[in-house]
This record gives structure tokens, C-alpha cells and sequence, in this order.
């Protein structure tokens, strides 16, 4: 895996985070030991979680473009300034990478339980026939 890393950053979609928490929902006492298995194959570093597609929709209607050239379109940048005058984008840790991280330790809040109830109660309204052309 270490060499993979060398050369490749893991993608992350939002869906997945949300997949992953929604076990938490499940009344087996054995998902919740498979949400911190999941979330700690997920490493702390070379990995990003691509900004949700709905987010990228509006930002191209309202006038923001962005490359598709093969890598993960990522959100909160700041710009900085280094002490030798070169510039860059500084990304601080997404909300996601620390609930992740928690999760990872077996330390779930009341709010990601209702969330993962609430995702759980969604999917079977989902018509996934509807998508197919």
C-alpha cells in the first residue's frame, strides 16, 4: 500500500463517508465494529474528499470553473504566502477527516447516529430504475 501512495492520492467521494456512516445505523452490534474497520482503512494522509458534485454544479452555473483533468476537486483552500515569497494553498483538515478520524476510534456523537438513521431511511426511497437511459 506504502507504494501505491508514493505515486497515488485516494479520492474520496462523499457518498463513501456517507455509505460508511450509514452502517452505523444498522442495529447489528457488529457494524459498528465495521465502521471503525472502514474508516481506519481510509489513511489520515494522501487522501482527498472531492467536493460533493451538487456543490460543483452550482459553483460552474454561478461562473466558477475548474480543471477535469483526472484529480480530486477539493474545497476551503486558503491562499498563503511562504516566508520566501512563494505562494500557495493551504488546506486545513475537512470536517469529514475529523469525523473520520473519530470514527476510526470507535467515537460516535448523537448527531452521527441520527445522521446515519436518517441516511439509512433514505436510501430505500431511492428508485434507482428511474436513472437508467
Amino acid at each position: 500500500m506504502w507504494r501505491l501512495r508514493k505515486h497515488f492520492s485516494l479520492n474520496v467521494p462523499p457518498i463513501l463517508i456517507a455509505e460508511i456512516l450509514g452502517d452505523l445505523a444498522k442495529t447489528d452490534a457488529a457494524q459498528r465494529e465495521q465502521v471503525i474497520h472502514l474508516a481506519r482503512k481510509l489513511p489520515a494522509v494522501d487522501k482527498y474528499e472531492n467536493q460533493h458534485y451538487l456543490r460543483l454544479c452550482l459553483g460552474e452555473f454561478a461562473g466558477t470553473s475548474f480543471e477535469m483533468r483526472g484529480v480530486p476537486v477539493i474545497g476551503g483552500g486558503k491562499p498563503i504566502v511562504t516566508k520566501r515569497g512563494e505562494k500557495g494553498i493551504f488546506f486545513d483538515s475537512t470536517p469529514e477527516q475529523i469525523a473520520l478520524l473519530r470514527w476510526s476510534q470507535g467515537d460516535f456523537s448523537e448527531s452521527d447516529k441520527l445522521l446515519a438513521s436518517t441516511w439509512r431511511g433514505m436510501v430505500p426511497q431511492i428508485d434507482m430504475e428511474s436513472y437508467k437511459h
